[in-house]
């Protein structure tokens, strides 16, 4: 069964962020999950992604890199 994780999305030159919805089996495969959905989200400063909880997992940043 897969998971939603709620992914605010920071772009250049913008105040409010933008939500993706991201499904995967895992929280484990989250991070591949993201990478294939990068290049259709455009430029980005940082990604915070959240859990069904509503609780922010972790800050996927510009270079590509997960952390806590």
């Amino acid at each position: 069964m897969s998971r939603t994780f709620l992914c605010y999305l920071h772009k250049p030159d913008t105040f409010t962020p933008e939500f993706r919805i991201v499904a995967c089996e895992t929280e484990e495969m989250l991070p591949e999950a993201l990478q294939t959905q990068l290049p259709s989200w455009g430029a980005y400063n940082a990604i915070d992604v959240y859990n069904e909880a509503d609780q922010m997992i972790f800050r996927f940043n510009r270079d590509g890199r997960p952390t806590q």
